[in-house]
């Protein structure tokens, strides 16, 4: 993390929120997101790195070189020594709740192949799992800039995608969870008020990005991206982009769902962050 690396952009949601669109435009962008992706363009060298529940307990040294390795292998001047090859392969060693140890091996093997390596002139990631550490990446890096995508809470708790309530919801509810829709909210409410506590501390380097008006309003959306990243790339690249968005079926679900008995306040949350809740 030093002056003379681009400075980076994070996306991150609860899961399922849209961000592999905002994920796309930034590649069409210009941005470098990493070469070991999934099919929903997540970042998997940050999942080796950082998406396990002991990250939440990690000493300060150890979380920082772990974003040391990141920044370099993603800045182009990683030296996989020895030393790093060992603190890398560690993370892989054992199976995660969601990862099992081949597929783990699999990324500590492309973190450390640095053959591809080059220098981006512009860098990025997206995991959605990034909100549960931002805080301390934020304070790590004073140049980071942070997306939270967000979509109406009472659609996400519909969600077939509710990895993030089983790995994290204990931890942000602070007690046992249930894969229900009611649990879902409750998780997606706890998430949104601790991220707009982060927000509050850095105003500035952090962007909320409403995934259902990128739908209705992708130009102005990827205008609003752009100014934030101070980055405007050519206005044929937002014209293109924004043209191939398109509104998913599951926008507005929870309209089709059967009564969950969400906790009121829940659902009162949901409304004043300005989402509709019938």
């Amino acid at each position: 993390m030093t002056a003379s690396q681009p400075a980076p952009v994070a996306v991150g949601a609860i899961g399922g929120s849209g961000t592999r669109v905002v994920a796309r435009f930034l590649d069409d962008a210009g941005y470098y997101m990493g070469s070991d992706l999934n099919r929903a363009h997540d970042n998997l060298w940050f999942t080796l790195l950082f998406i396990r529940p002991d990250v939440l307990v990690e000493p300060p040294h150890v979380f920082e070189r772990l974003v040391r390795i990141f920044y370099r292998r993603m800045t182009g001047g990683l030296d996989a020594d020895a030393r790093l090859s060992r603190i890398v392969e560690a993370l892989a060693a054992r199976p995660r709740p969601q990862h099992k140890a081949d597929w783990l091996r699999a990324r500590a093997a492309s973190l450390l192949d640095t053959a591809d390596m080059a220098v981006p002139a512009r860098w990025g990631w997206k995991a959605p799992n990034t909100h549960i550490v931002i805080d301390r990446l934020l304070e790590l890096d004073p140049r980071l800039r942070y997306v939270h995508v967000t979509r109406n809470g009472l659609d996400m708790a519909f969600s077939e995608n509710q990895n993030q309530l089983q790995l994290w919801g204990p931890v942000l509810l602070n007690r046992d969870i249930a894969l229900t829709p009611r649990d879902s909210l409750a998780y997606w409410c706890a998430a949104h008020r601790r991220m707009r506590a982060i927000a509050r501390r850095h105003p500035e380097r952090v962007m909320f990005l409403d995934f259902d008006r990128l739908c209705r309003e992708p130009a102005a959306v990827c205008g609003a991206l752009c100014r934030f990243l101070g980055h405007q790339p050519p206005e044929a690249v937002i014209s293109r982009f924004a043209a191939t968005v398109e509104t998913p079926a599951s926008s507005g679900r929870f309209r089709r769902q059967p009564d969950a008995a969400f906790d009121p306040g829940d659902v009162g949350f949901v409304a004043r962050w300005g989402y509709p809740t019938s």
